[in-house]
């Protein structure tokens, strides 16, 4: 939440920092989901594969930040992970959810 409480344009340097951080454990988090999904034989693993599509099109995105590529080819990138996380964190609730109310029957 720290980058988005410190705007680029104005608090450059601790949205940097932000940034540096928030972003590689987005990637460490969904890929340790993903882990445990696996090793969990009541959660079906085709959640744990929308993690991993989730940290690949992550780290894409990170390798764009990071690069000196063209300002619309990052935005454009910062987009795409922005909605992949809200895609992602939908479906993951929605098997969560799915899953709570087939124990509770």
């Amino acid at each position: 939440m720290g980058y988005a409480f410190t705007p680029s344009d104005v608090y450059g340097g601790a949205h940097i920092m932000f940034v540096i951080l928030g972003y590689p454990a987005t990637s460490f988090m969904a890929i340790i989901y993903s882990i445990v999904i696996f090793i969990n034989k009541e959660y079906p693993n085709r959640y744990a594969l929308i993690f991993i599509i989730f940290s690949l099109i992550w780290f894409i995105y990170i390798a764009f930040m990071l690069t000196t590529s063209p300002l619309t080819i990052r935005i454009t990138w910062q987009k795409i992970g922005k909605y992949a996380r809200k895609i992602c964190l939908i479906i993951e609730g929605y098997g969560a959810w799915k899953l709570e109310k087939s124990k509770s029957l």
